[in-house]
């Protein structure tokens, strides 16, 4: 039993110091490789992910940081942001390059590149620096684009309909019975230098009709 005993014991402490050894060696391999350093994700523009028609002339760009080291943080982050995605891919930061800034902050990073114009398409990415000064690889690439601006960026022209077809409109309906819709095709145009094709009134009979 004595003999049986010290085996016991010896095994135990035999497969205790093979876990320590176990646990150290990866440890070591984690810091080596680089697995453990901080990485920028979730990237976000005005809380969105790749947004479309942004107002915002100096949007706010966000992110997490992620790593697999209890206890990380970021200590500094450079962004880029780039008119285009071969220009972002190249590390070109044509629109905004802020190099390495010092700090732990990941939210509410107010735009401060060249100025935005109406239906631009910005594309970026961020690194992070952890708290032992070692960087990160640059995060997946994220864009937003902007908006109409200023009012006279405005091209569109208002859809109406001549007041002709609202008369014709009109007509129908006092013919139809209420409740009911109904499909009118007819060859008038929307708008004048619109060719006249496939112009479709939906009647409610009795309230109100639509174009569409």
């Amino acid at each position: 039993m004595k003999k049986l005993h010290t085996l016991l014991t010896v095994t135990i402490l035999a497969c205790a110091l093979l876990a320590i050894t176990s646990c150290t060696e990866t440890n070591a391999n984690i810091h080596s490789s680089g697995a453990g350093l901080l990485r920028p994700a979730d990237l976000r523009c005005e809380y969105l992910v790749n947004p479309l028609g942004i107002d915002e002339v100096k949007p706010r760009l966000s992110w997490i940081t992620e790593s697999n080291q209890r206890g990380q943080k970021q200590s500094a982050y450079r962004l880029l942001v780039a008119g285009s995605r071969d220009k972002l891919k190249k590390n070109i930061g044509d629109l905004w390059d802020t190099g390495k800034v010092q700090s732990d902050r990941s939210i509410h990073i107010a735009y401060n590149g060249k100025p935005l114009q109406s239906r631009m398409q910005c594309f970026w990415k961020v690194m992070a620096w952890d708290e032992d000064g070692k960087p990160s690889t640059w995060s997946k690439p994220a864009f937003w684009s902007m908006g109409l601006l200023h009012p006279e960026d405005w091209k569109a022209k208002w859809i109406g309909t001549p007041q002709q077809v609202r008369e014709e409109v009109r007509e129908h309906m006092e013919k139809l019975r209420p409740g009911s819709r109904y499909i009118l095709s007819t060859n008038h145009s929307v708008m004048d230098d619109i060719p006249p094709e496939n112009f479709r009134a939906m009647l409610d009979a009795g309230l109100e009709f639509g174009v569409y």
